[in-house]
């Protein structure tokens, strides 16, 4: 099966300049964001309608391009790079937009500064949007085909999305460069007693042993015990989870409650969120969707 179509670089900034004010198109970072947005532009009338750009699928990019811009080497510097270049080669005037996730900007210091041009999520992520006890429960039974959830299960849910968060934060803070993905705690999650429980005394060696020093593997807890105690403030657990954790879990318990096989890969899992969580009043709830909806009308 064919891929999909990609455009270089070059050809996108040369329309904006050859085109200034004709040309529209909105930046995004992943599979989920280019079905919600494709989803808020068909209830936008407008004359002109934004092409909507996934940067990990439908640019070519020069292979040095993020170094050249000072950005992540992830999706969401892309977006921010490629926002910045157009606005540097085509004119400040050129009607680009990038949705980023607002990620951990709201608790790292110094806090992030994004070029013109660019919208963050309201919450953590995208995926945020959709992280309710409602969808959350409609998609274990008819996604997962598995009875509804309890109060305590959603609980007990978000309190280790909310640890792994933490998990990520200092690592990030502190400058631990090792990979954390479903693989590798996979193994200290369990459920009991209708809770989801994740083993931190056993995850931390299995995840640590021989690629940090043995002083950094002994002081990590603490430090992921501050960074909880730092952002305990934040009541809304949609401003403190990582959207590839959410969807990692969400696969993981698909296949720990013996559901459909399709959503047992993570991959699958976005599109059921925008199938299941869409709702129809998302640009009247959400900051972010007002905004891009006048983006597409005007």
């Amino acid at each position: 099966m064919p891929g999909r179509p990609t455009r270089a670089l070059d050809s996108l900034v040369a329309s904006h300049a050859l085109e200034t004010g004709a040309v529209k198109d909105i930046l995004v970072e992943g599979v989920l964001d280019h079905k919600v947005i494709t989803r808020i532009k068909s209830q936008c009338s407008c004359s002109a309608p934004p092409n909507i750009v996934r940067v990990d699928q439908d640019l070519e990019l020069p292979s040095n391009f993020l170094q050249q811009n000072g950005c992540a080497n992830d999706n969401r510097g892309l977006v921010v790079a490629v926002v910045r270049h157009i606005k540097k080669k085509a004119g400040s005037a050129s009607r680009i937009l990038g949705i980023i996730d607002r990620d951990f900007d709201d608790f790292i210091e110094p806090r992030p500064i994004h070029p013109d041009g660019i919208l963050r999520t309201d919450f953590a992520n995208l995926e945020m949007y959709f992280n309710s006890r409602e969808v959350i429960e409609n998609i274990c039974l008819f996604g997962f085909g598995v009875s509804p959830m309890t109060d305590a299960f959603y609980n007990s849910f978000l309190k280790v999305l909310l640890r792994i968060y933490c998990i990520r934060l200092a690592k990030k803070k502190n400058s631990v460069f090792v990979s954390l993905e479903l693989d590798q705690y996979r193994g200290f999650l369990r459920i009991e007693l209708s809770r989801l429980l994740f083993d931190e005394n056993r995850f931390f060696p299995s995840w640590l042993s021989g690629k940090v020093q043995p002083q950094v593997l002994q002081e990590f807890p603490g430090k992921v015990d501050e960074v909880m105690a730092s952002i305990k403030s934040v009541s809304d657990a949609r401003y403190s989870i990582h959207g590839h954790d959410f969807t990692a879990l969400l696969s993981w318990l698909c296949a720990e409650m013996g559901g459909a096989q399709i959503y047992r890969n993570q991959a699958a899992i976005p599109g059921l969120l925008a199938s299941t969580g869409f709702r129809d009043d998302f640009i009247e709830r959400h900051e972010l969707f007002r905004s891009i909806g006048a983006f597409i009308r005007n």
